[in-house]
C-alpha cells in the first residue's frame, strides 16, 4: 500500500498577530545548530503555470494572490495569508485568478557534521 502525503493548509493567523511579510516570515526560521533555512521569494503573473521539482520538501507562505499546487490527483489551493507543506518530488504550478501572487518558499536543511577530530580513511 502506498501512502499519500497529506497536505494541510493553515492561515498566517494561526501563528502571527503581524500581517504577513517576507521580514516576519525570516523572523520564524532561526538556523540552529542542526538546520540551516534557506529563503526563496517569488512572484508570478496571472495565469502562470508550469511544472516544477522540489528537491527538499518546503513551507511556501502565499502573501498575496491565489495559487495551486498538484501532486497526481492531490491539490492544495492557497489564498494571500496561508500556508502550507509542499513535499519533495514533482508536482505542478498555477496562479488562479487575474492578479499575480507573491509568495516565499522555505526551505530547510540539515547542517552537515563537520567534525574536525575525525580523520578521512585511507
Amino acid at each position: 500500500m502506498t501512502l499519500t502525503p497529506l497536505i494541510i493548509k493553515h492561515n498566517w493567523t494561526e501563528i502571527s498577530n503581524e500581517p504577513i511579510s517576507e521580514a516576519i516570515i525570516r523572523t520564524l526560521y532561526l538556523s540552529t545548530d542542526e538546520y540551516v533555512y534557506r529563503f526563496s521569494p517569488h512572484k508570478y503573473d496571472a495565469n502562470v503555470r508550469f511544472p516544477g521539482t522540489a528537491g527538499l520538501p518546503f513551507v511556501v507562505y502565499v502573501l498575496n494572490g491565489e495559487c495551486k499546487f498538484q501532486w497526481g490527483k492531490l491539490e492544495v489551493i492557497l489564498n494571500a495569508s496561508e500556508f502550507s507543506n509542499i513535499p519533495k518530488g514533482d508536482y505542478r504550478f498555477e496562479v488562479l485568478g487575474n492578479a499575480e501572487v507573491s509568495l516565499m518558499k522555505v526551505f530547510a536543511k540539515k547542517k552537515e557534521n563537520k567534525d574536525s577530530s575525525k580523520k578521512p580513511l585511507s
